[in-house]
């Protein structure tokens, strides 16, 4: 578990095994929640809130691509070529 604040948030992030089922994590996470609701300010904006994330699922690459000469349409349709085909900047 790691944890950061600032003026008005906070941010909590739990790390679970790999073996430990992600819908049940998050069952007890929202339990969790749910039982420390009472503790909490209650001048609070809104209601504590989880999302789940797989890690694996981010990207292992962000490529970039700028042109002085190309339109973003063609910039786009560039990088929307499947790797391996002839590429060729004119």
């Amino acid at each position: 578990m790691t944890s950061s604040s600032s003026l008005g948030s906070t941010r909590i992030i739990l790390e679970f095994n790999f073996d430990r089922d992600i819908n049940g994590a998050a069952r007890d996470v929202q339990a969790a929640i749910n039982a420390a609701q009472s503790l909490l300010p209650g001048g609070m904006p809104s209601r504590p809130t989880y999302r789940k994330a797989n890690p694996s699922d981010a990207p292992i690459m962000i490529l970039t691509l700028t042109s002085e000469s190309w339109s973003q349409g063609k910039l786009y349709d560039f990088a929307s070529t499947p790797t391996g085909a002839n590429h060729r900047a004119n």
